[in-house]
């Protein structure tokens, strides 16, 4: 038998009803697929409003039906679209029972499964929930597998795969689903979760009544609004709410990307000129003590007749930068500190050495183990050359590294 994997099949029922959008292809489509979501609905909802979840879920399929690319992905699209209908469902009634509860209905009145009953009930919810959380990757032979009792090589053949991938994606999907059961409080071991699946993941049978009343339904709202009108009013009911509740997802979704965008506008902002002094050349090239020997202002030298002889040291670690100067006897002066940024696209090798005062504009230049800085003080306008004259409020160092 050859191991090597094969294109996904298209599922042909859905790829004729794309294109004719016939009644009866539909039809097929429903008889097919049924069991399945007829399962998911009852054990989610387990009342009589089972089978109009399910009716809602092929509505959506009949308007949707394009939007599913292969065979392979319509059970596991059918099984996340119905848990999400479901859903709402169970968000209506809640909303509807504290409605009712707070109008001073008597909630003793209401009927009691048996305690194992719940329990199991609550574990087939339990068990859609997180089959629908499961990774696409496994959860569509999941679906194919468990829901559906195909075979690994038919599974193979729709997805595209080989059989031992396959059995590797189920494996790999029980061993994630019983993690996630025992984070709910649902302790069991693989063989006692294959169990519970085929037990509890069982496909539902389908009537004939059912069937019709799916097609009738979908082709009614296919039809426009004023068709639709004409649908069973619970039928009705779920797709608003199951709308509504997609519109909420992607209310939400869409203001979690303004925040998002919000907040991270001014950090790339601000972030992006430190990125880039970071990752310059010349970073790596500055760091380190650089000792003063010329120092020039106004056109002229300051350290021509200085009136107290010092040595004028500039340390720079990382994108800090400390100047101070040192006296003949041994005492320090600062001469100020704070952080520095390279400044591109301005036409020179530009920085900008920013401190409580202000910032000072700039340009450089390093060779080796010399740096000439010349600056503008006073937020003034940057240097365009290495030169000071009068009263232009520039200063013109020149250093070399001493360590």
């Amino acid at each position: 038998m050859s191991l090597s994997p094969v294109p996904p099949v298209k599922d042909s029922l859905l790829a004729d009803f794309e294109t004719t959008k016939s009644p009866e292809v539909f039809e097929a489509l429903v008889q097919r697929y049924s069991p399945m979501v007829l399962g998911v609905c009852r054990r989610i909802l387990q009342s009589s409003d089972a089978e109009d979840a399910a009716q809602a879920v092929f509505v959506l399929l009949w308007q949707k039906a394009g939007q599913i690319k292969d065979g392979a992905a319509v059970s596991a699209w059918l099984h996340r679209t119905a848990c999400n209908v479901c859903c709402n469902v169970v968000r209506s009634r809640l909303s509807r029972t504290r409605h009712e509860q707070h109008a001073g209905l008597d909630s003793k009145t209401m009927s009691r499964e048996p305690a194992d009953e719940m329990q199991l009930a609550e574990l087939h919810k339990i068990l859609d929930e997180e089959v629908n959380e499961l990774p696409d990757k496994w959860r569509v032979p999941f679906v194919l597998f468990h829901l559906e009792n195909r075979s690994l090589a038919e599974i193979a053949v729709a997805v595209g795969s080989t059989i031992p991938t396959v059995g590797a994606w189920l494996q790999r999907s029980r061993t994630r689903l019983a993690e996630r059961l025992r984070r709910r409080g649902v302790t069991v071991g693989s063989a006692g979760l294959t169990g519970i699946l085929y037990q509890s993941l069982g496909a539902e049978a389908a009537s004939s009544a059912f069937v019709s009343a799916a097609v009738q339904s979908a082709g009614l709202f296919s039809a426009g609004p004023t068709s639709a009108a004409a649908c069973p009013p619970a039928i009705v009911a779920i797709l608003k709410a199951y709308a509504a509740g997609q519109a909420s997802i992607w209310g939400w979704a869409s203001v979690i990307v303004i925040v998002v965008v919000l907040v991270s506008f001014p950090v790339v902002i601000w972030g992006w000129p430190i990125l880039q002094t970071r990752s310059a050349v010349d970073f790596e090239r500055l760091q380190g003590e650089w000792q003063e020997i010329s120092h020039e202002r106004d056109g002229g030298s300051v350290n021509a007749q200085p009136r107290i002889a010092y040595v004028a040291t500039l340390k720079i670690s990382g994108r800090r930068f400390h100047r101070y100067q040192t006296l003949t006897d041994g005492r320090v002066i600062d001469g100020g500190s704070g952080t520095f940024l390279f400044v591109r696209n301005v036409g020179a090798d530009a920085i900008d050495f920013s401190q409580w005062q202000g910032t000072a504009h700039g340009i450089y230049d390093v060779d080796g183990d010399t740096l000439t800085m010349c600056v503008t003080t006073n937020s003034g306008i940057r240097p365009d050359s290495f030169s000071t004259a009068a009263n232009d409020g520039r200063q013109l160092h020149k250093y070399v590294r001493v360590q």
